[in-house]
Order: C-alpha cells, then sequence, then structure tokens
C-alpha cells in the first residue's frame, strides 16, 4: 500500500491536483468520487484545498507544486510566512543579547506543519522538530528534504516523552501548544492547552534557559502575564488588521523584570509593518489629556488595542482621547507614523438621519463603532446608509458622554 506522499507524488494525482487547481465546490467533488477510482478523493480534496490556503498565507510552500500538505487541521493551526519570519526574527534580538553563542542548539515541541521551525531553524546550528502525529511527521520531513533544510531534525514523538528522554541541554524551546481540548473545541485557558503548559514549565526549565510561547490571540494576555514565571518580553503579532498570536519569552535564567516590555506589531500586504513598543507598568502611569475632535483622528491597530497600549499611545504621539472607554485620539497635528489609521475630521454630531444627510455627499459610509450603544447594522437601519463610499463614520462616546458620530475622511 502506497503511503501519502507516494500517492501525491504519482504523476495521475499530480495531474489531478493540477485540472482542479481552482475548485471551490469540493462538495460535489465528493460526491463524484466514483467517477475518478484510481484518484484517492478525500486525499486530493484535503491538498486542494489546503493549497488555496497556502497561496496566501505560505506563498513560498505554495510555489512549490510538489509540496505536500498535512491534514487541514494542521494547516489551519500553522503560522503564516510572515509571521513565522518576524517570531524567529524577534526571538533572535533576544538571543543575541542574551547567550553568549551564536550557535544555537534549539527544538519546537510542537512541531506541526513546520513554518515555525523552517524560520527559527535558520539561526541555529542544530533544531529538533518533535510532532506527535506520525502523519503529520513524514510529510514534514519530506517537505524539509525538498526545501534542503540540513539542520533539522525530525522526531515522531510527544513533548513530555521528549523531554523526559532527551539529556542534551538547549538553547530555547519553542511551543505552539495544541488550542483544542480532546472533544475538538478550542480552548483559551494556559492549564486547557495540550500540553498544559503550567504543568510541564518545570520540566522544561531542566532542559533549557529560554522559552518562546506562542497561544491564542483571544487569551487574556495580563492574566497570562501574572502565571507565566520568569517572562521577559511580550509580544502582540497581527496580519493587515487582524490579530493572529500573542509570544512570550521566558528566561529561567532572570526574573521577570518590574516593567515588561509588550512590543505589538501589524504586517500589512504592502510588506509595511507598524510597530509599537510600551512598558507595561508605564502604561499604568501615563497621563492622558481628553478633548473633543480637533483635525485628525486616530485608531490603533488590533495589536496595540489587544496589548491594551491605552495611554502609552496618546503619550507617545501626543495625542488626545475622546473617552476614557473610546479608544479613538485626536490632534490638531498629524502624526503620518501613526500604527494604525489617520482620518481627517469634517464634523461630528448626534446620530440622526437628516443631520447626516445633510453633512454626507453620498448616501454611503464605511461605519465603525466604539463605545457606543449601537451596532453597526442598527445605526445603518436608523440612517439607511449603505456601505462604502469615501466617508468613515465613527460611532462613539466623547469627553461630555454625549452619543455621536465623528464624520471623516480617510487620510
Amino acid at each position: 500500500m502506497k503511503t501519502v506522499i507516494e500517492t501525491v507524488l504519482t504523476p495521475d494525482f499530480q495531474a489531478f491536483l493540477l485540472a482542479n487547481q481552482a475548485l471551490t465546490d469540493f462538495h460535489s467533488l465528493a460526491l463524484q468520487a466514483n467517477k475518478f477510482p484510481a484518484i484517492d478523493v478525500p486525499l486530493a480534496i484535503n491538498q486542494l484545498k489546503a493549497r488555496q490556503k497556502a497561496k496566501t498565507k505560505l506563498p513560498m510552500w505554495f510555489a512549490n507544486s510538489t509540496v505536500i500538505y498535512p491534514p487541514l487541521l494542521s494547516m489551519e493551526q500553522c503560522s503564516s510566512e510572515n509571521t513565522a519570519q518576524w517570531k524567529a526574527n524577534w526571538l533572535n534580538t533576544y538571543l543575541k543579547n542574551t547567550i553568549s553563542t551564536l550557535h544555537y542548539k534549539a527544538a519546537d515541541l510542537t512541531g506541526g506543519f513546520g513554518v515555525d521551525a523552517h524560520y527559527l531553524a535558520q539561526n541555529c546550528e542544530q533544531f529538533l522538530y518533535v510532532e506527535q502525529q506520525s502523519e503529520v511527521t513524514s510529510v514534514v520531513e519530506y517537505n524539509f528534504n525538498l526545501f534542503q533544510t540540513k539542520n533539522i531534525r525530525v522526531i515522531n514523538q510527544n513533548a513530555i516523552d521528549f523531554l523526559q528522554q532527551h539529556d542534551e541541554k538547549l538553547d530555547f524551546i519553542y511551543l505552539d501548544p495544541a488550542r483544542r481540548n480532546q472533544q475538538h473545541q478550542k480552548v483559551f485557558h494556559l492549564r486547557d492547552c495540550e500540553p498544559n503548559l503550567l504543568e510541564i514549565l518545570p520540566l522544561i526549565k531542566s532542559k533549557t534557559q529560554i522559552v518562546l510561547l506562542k497561544l491564542s490571540p483571544i487569551l487574556d494576555i495580563h492574566l497570562a502575564m501574572e502565571q507565566l514565571p520568569n517572562l521577559q518580553e511580550v509580544a502582540v503579532v497581527a496580519v493587515d488588521n487582524e490579530c493572529k498570536e500573542l509570544l512570550f519569552i521566558l528566561d529561567f535564567n532572570r526574573q521577570t523584570p518590574e516593567n515588561i516590555k509588550i512590543t505589538t506589531v501589524n504586517i500589512q500586504k504592502n510588506t509595511i509593518t507598524q510597530d509599537f513598543s510600551f512598558l507595561h507598568n508605564a502604561e499604568k502611569n501615563a497621563e492622558v489629556h481628553y478633548d473633543f475632535p480637533l483635525l485628525y483622528l486616530y485608531e490603533p491597530n488590533v495589536a496595540v488595542l489587544k496589548a491594551g497600549a491605552f495611554k502609552s499611545i496618546a503619550a507617545h504621539y501626543n495625542l488626545k482621547k475622546l473617552h476614557l472607554h473610546s479608544h479613538l485620539y485626536t490632534s490638531n497635528e498629524l502624526h503620518t507614523d501613526f500604527t494604525g489609521r489617520i482620518f481627517e475630521i469634517k464634523g461630528y454630531c448626534k446620530l440622526d438621519k437628516k443631520v447626516l444627510a445633510h453633512q454626507l455627499r453620498s448616501e454611503k459610509a464605511n461605519i465603525t463603532v466604539r463605545n457606543f450603544p449601537l451596532s453597526v447594522e442598527e445605526i445603518r437601519k436608523k440612517t439607511g446608509l449603505k456601505d462604502g463610499g469615501e466617508a468613515y463614520l465613527f460611532a462613539t462616546t466623547l469627553i461630555d458622554d454625549s452619543k455621536s458620530i465623528v464624520i471623516t475622511e480617510k487620510y
């Protein structure tokens, strides 16, 4: 019986993938499986779906038609190419300032599709990829060989067994624990991940100095900071203004500093990154001033908002907030390097269909809700405004607690 790799690489299977590469109706294809007796149709559907996902998520993998993909869940859970690259660079900066050697020996204990391992290994002399699912391991090993990744050794084993049996000390360990329980339901707390991070940290400490953790973007970042020992730095990573990863560096040779640095990054399609860093305690003590809408309105990106840099962002750019809980900012001076979106303010008013009709030049507007009692859909029903156009409306609460619509256009 042929393996998955042997099956996918047969000329007939490759021709089938090529012929159906633009397919979107996979349900119909599954129903017609008996028309293709020489093809493992369920396997083909998995490869086609994964390849389509890789087109934007993993362009290097997608560019090679002989790459083989694991079960779809591994594709959904793996890091994107750009976040994996950023993560490797971020960790490498910390390592250079911490460990004397540049010949790192390291391991990824939750290997998955191997995207993070591929980039983390580029700064290492020896890298161990550890994955408990044999069907994933065989595919990833094949792909590593395809990309001629020489310094990665593939180990088919679960993380805890590896830690208990591996004697050599490592410079760092990477962990991206599964965020689904045995019932395949999503989990978000550290104790519910697989493996249980809080339980195995003492074992990890006996094997390495530094740990890089990737955790769910839905996790309570401040609760995690309280629970994780020897925490040194935190990063919030977004792609095209969608929060993707929370990253934590632990260093067992150092106590947690009083002021932890939190880095936020938003990686955009044009490859430009929006970066903003702040100190955790400085956020608590930062002084913020408030005002009514001035000439410009600033909306922080999701990484900044997830990190909770509500005061720090205002202090850094010398901005004023519209309200304590609105997290929208304003100024008379233009700050073109702001880490988020910038708008020119045309005016503001109460939510009134006639008033808005008089203020707007069309029946279309882009609507955002921040600290406002109505949803976007409810506002559209009240005003009759359709989506689109050049106007950007921010339904929010102002300094005097008035519920207002700030009328803007994108800078």
